[in-house]
């Protein structure tokens, strides 16, 4: 019933809907308001407010890379229910770094990259090697298991020590896993 007023929000032009998988039946519902939904709401007393994909649609290209915006959102909201403080694209001072999110979890924090999927030749190891100078190490967050392997080997073979986790673990609570053992 929600899901179908959303879609007659957008179908208003008064908000974007987009409904993406993540892993196994779970999936989330990104919701921004549109211009006019902002003027709308405006015109009834409540002043709208920036949400995670309005972040992202201003910072890392969240409307064109909707299924990234997605696996980040969350993520992002995964750790949050850990506990942890989280921030959206973070403005790091660290040439050709560009993080997906910073995590703090109180006693340890660091900068994750959220990987939508693995590219054989790509731009990846530069921004591996971007992580190292900016962290000292690699954090990738991706799907599953699968291509989270195939990540932490285009790690290593790029001479980037890291962690990585993937969604299909973090939904089982076991989080980050480095060398093959868990955290």
């Amino acid at each position: 019933m929600l899901l179908r007023r959303q879609y007659r929000i957008s179908s208003y032009d008064l908000a974007h809907v987009a409904v993406q998988p993540i892993v196994g039946k779970q999936k989330i519902t990104l919701f921004r308001l549109t211009e006019r939904g902002k003027t709308f709401a405006r015109s009834l007393g409540v002043e709208p407010i920036e949400n995670g994909w309005d972040i992202l649609v201003h910072t890392h290209q969240g409307e064109k890379q909707v299924k990234h915006a997605a696996l980040l959102l969350y993520t992002e909201r995964l750790a949050r229910e850990c506990g942890w403080q989280t921030v959206l694209t973070p403005q790091v001072e660290c040439e050709g770094f560009h993080p997906d999110l910073w995590i703090d979890a109180g006693d340890w924090s660091m900068y994750v990259e959220d990987e939508n999927r693995y590219r054989a030749c790509s731009n990846q190891w530069y921004k591996w090697k971007a992580t190292l100078r900016a962290q000292g190490f690699a954090a990738i967050i991706r799907r599953t298991e699968t291509v989270r392997d195939l990540l932490i080997e285009g790690c290593t073979s790029a001479g980037v020590p890291g962690i990585a986790a993937d969604l299909e673990t973090l939904l089982r609570r076991l989080l980050w896993i480095s060398g093959g053992t868990s955290n």
